[in-house]
């Protein structure tokens, strides 16, 4: 259950089972900013053409005052185009409500029995922060630069740089917009 990346990644390594993937959403193809670990995506034993951009530094700014440099390894995952091709490589019931009952889903009037895995995602008591992230044209930086606002309590925005264009967001308990980083244009 639960049609993400988590479902279906999973439901693709069990296809010889033919499992089912039940997903309240009309279509696969979250969009994320999608940033992991290097070792994320070689364990996730997918192919490189969902990897848009690897990344050696991380530029952290506190306030537009205070500025860390980590080095690391990290990658964008292109999430939404895996999703898509994922979703095409295995049974997918969308869009559909489902509930488990022991071993047994219903959906639709309908029963399903068999062993089931529940990768709908966290059901914690949670305030939700609200999130925009847009793409906007390609700028000259190699490096993820993220954004600590002491107005944005819990909150953060970014800025990664892709061979295709810029992704900007923000993700805020208030409206994210009021934080969403300025980019300097590339010169063409």
């Amino acid at each position: 259950m639960g049609g993400g990346l988590a479902g279906l990644i999973l439901a693709y390594n069990l296809r010889e089972f033919d499992p089912i993937v039940f997903d309240r959403r009309r279509k696969a193809g979250k969009k994320c900013t999608g940033i992991i670990s290097y070792d994320t995506f070689y364990s996730l034993n997918i192919s490189r053409e969902f990897l848009d951009r690897e990344f050696k530094n991380i530029e952290i700014l506190y306030d537009n005052k205070y500025s860390v440099h980590v080095n690391t390894n990290v990658t964008r995952l292109n999430r939404e185009k895996l999703e898509i091709w994922l979703d095409e490589e295995v049974k997918t019931k969308r869009p559909r409500d489902a509930v488990i009952k022991g071993n047994i889903v219903i959906s639709e009037n309908e029963k399903y029995e068999g062993v089931i895995i529940d990768c709908s995602g966290w059901k914690g008591k949670a305030k939700w922060l609200k999130a925009i992230e847009y793409l906007t044209e390609p700028i000259n930086e190699d490096k993820i630069i993220v954004y600590f606002d002491s107005r944005n309590k819990g909150g953060f925005s970014w800025i990664v740089p892709l061979p295709y264009g810029t992704l900007i967001g923000s993700i805020s308990y208030i409206n994210p917009e009021f934080f969403l980083p300025k980019i300097e244009k590339r010169n063409h």
